[in-house]
């Protein structure tokens, strides 16, 4: 049987190539923290962990910076820029949600 070369295969390719942790291993990892995150009662955590490992998908920085955190490997340096990037997630997620209150309030005329 020939390779599955179709282009829904290739879309699966992220800027994680040669890393220890591919694709699909990085979003089991990541669900598996979200769902920490949301037993532990910390559902805007969850929510930025979604987020940052999107951007991940095509940021070779912030791919790399997931890599060390999880490999424990990264410097105190690298702890801070991801929580930096945790911290600017929620607000994010902030201003997205109370955007969507409003739009909400205005389609009801109140």
């Amino acid at each position: 049987m020939a390779a599955d070369n179709s282009p829904k295969r290739a879309s699966k390719a992220t800027v994680n190539r040669g890393k220890a942790y591919d694709s699909d291993k990085l979003k089991r990892v990541v669900e598996a923290a979200k769902q920490r995150a949301i037993a532990t009662g910390k559902p805007h955590l969850a929510a930025a962990v979604q987020e940052i490992w999107l951007v991940s998908l095509h940021d070779e920085r912030l791919t790399d910076l997931l890599e060390a955190l999880l490999t424990q490997t990264a410097t105190p340096e690298q702890t801070l820029v991801f929580q930096d990037y945790v911290r600017d997630a929620k607000m994010h997620l902030q201003m997205v949600q109370a955007t969507t209150k409003l739009s909400l309030s205005g389609a009801d005329g109140q």
